[in-house]
């Protein structure tokens, strides 16, 4: 599952085994089911029992895969998977390509997931895309909004800093962004002697967890109705 995306159908019967194990079976015939699988897959805090959504553990398992090419891109897989598949980019922004191999689409499944929460850390902005990287910070929208016409599309946070100071250049962010963009970029310390990273915002040392991962998708793709009726 770390490796492999398996097929829901797969998963679906896994639960069910789960499922009527859990329950218990006396000869051929079933114990009552006092509780919906949804509702026992509810998170403990609103209810529920804490089992397992196998699907979504699966993706979050993959996650970690897509967070390591990111984050580790000398290693010797992110190399190989980078020549095949993102040449010119990260896996930030990889797609799926022709004729991918299973492997590959299996990660990809759990790119969507790492958008999810991980953010660009600044130090001296030359690796951090202004308009198409999540860089400020603010826990719900950490992208700038495009509100100039005369954008350049590939103008880096390092543009933005002045090179004698290197403090903020205020009149060409003041002119660039909207107020609310603006006070969050004058927010951020700049530390031009350390390059720029990629950090996981939920955890307090920045690396992506599988355990944050599935909790994301829980929380996702657990319907309201269950949630309130577990309260």
């Amino acid at each position: 599952m770390s490796i492999y995306l398996l097929p829901k159908t797969l998963c679906a019967a896994l639960e069910r085994l789960m499922n009527r194990y859990w329950w218990g079976q006396k000869g051929a015939d079933n114990s009552i089911h006092w509780l919906a699988w949804d509702r026992m897959c509810a998170p403990k805090k609103y209810g529920g029992l804490g089992f397992k959504r196998l699907h979504e553990f699966n993706v979050a398992l993959l996650g970690k895969q897509g967070w390591q090419l990111l984050t580790n891109p000398d290693s010797l897989l992110a190399q190989v998977f980078k020549a095949r598949y993102y040449p010119t980019t990260t896996f930030y922004g990889a797609v799926m390509g022709g004729n991918p191999s299973y492997v590959w689409r299996s990660i990809m499944a759990g790119q969507e997931l790492v958008r999810t929460g991980y953010r660009r850390r600044i130090g001296n902005g030359r690796t951090t895309k202004v308009w198409s990287h999540p860089w400020l910070p603010d826990a719900h929208d950490p992208y700038v909004g495009l509100n100039h016409q005369s954008l350049n599309h590939e103008l880096l946070v390092a543009d933005l800093i002045e090179n004698d100071t290197k403090k903020w250049n205020d009149g060409l962010i003041n002119q660039l962004f909207a107020p609310r963009d603006v006070v969050l970029i004058k927010q951020l310390p700049i530390n031009a002697d350390y390059e720029d990273m990629w950090f996981w915002e939920r955890d307090i040392r920045g690396c992506y967890s599988v355990k944050d991962g599935y909790r994301r998708l829980v929380e996702q793709n657990t319907p309201t109705s269950v949630v309130w009726g577990m309260l």
